[in-house]
This record gives structure tokens, C-alpha cells and sequence, in this order.
């Protein structure tokens, strides 16, 4: 997980928040979601030395990958045909 530092300005408006927001910007774009490190959600989350293990630059090229992936049945029958030829 990334980490960013934010002005004094945003920093004292996030305690008034005790529940996952989204942040926008002045558009309305979504930027992100931000939880509060108190929050119920937040301590529910899967432990630090898990995500640690991703690899989230995999994740993140996996996501904008147009590749349509395949069915189940499509790799049962590779997996059949490998056992078959070799």
C-alpha cells in the first residue's frame, strides 16, 4: 500500500469522518475512498503482513488488461490436452 501526506487543510477535516467516504474532487470525480484507521471497516480489513505479499503493480496492470480471460471449461480442456500430449 501507498501512503500520501496531505495539507493541514484536509487534515482537520478527516476526524469529523467515522465511516468510509469517497473524495472527490471539484469536478465530482471520484479520487479514492478513505477510511478512518478507528473505524470498524478499517480493523476488519485483511492484517498488514497479508497485504504485503501482493503485488500490486501486477494487480493494477492485470485491471487494464482488455484480455476477455477464459472459461473454466476452456481450462479444463488445456489442462486435459497437456496431460494428453505430454
Amino acid at each position: 500500500m501507498s501512503a500520501i501526506t496531505f495539507d493541514e487543510t484536509l487534515v482537520n477535516k478527516l476526524p469529523s469522518l467515522h465511516e468510509s467516504t469517497e473524495i472527490r474532487d471539484a469536478s465530482g470525480k471520484v479520487l479514492g475512498v478513505f477510511t478512518p484507521a478507528e473505524s470498524s471497516y478499517y480493523n476488519q480489513q485483511i492484517p498488514r503482513h497479508i497485504l504485503d505479499k501482493f503485488d500490486w503493480d501486477e494487480i493494477e496492470r492485470r485491471s487494464k488488461s482488455t484480455h476477455p480471460g477464459y472459461s473454466l471449461k476452456e481450462v479444463w480442456e488445456h489442462i486435459h490436452a497437456m496431460e494428453r500430449h505430454g
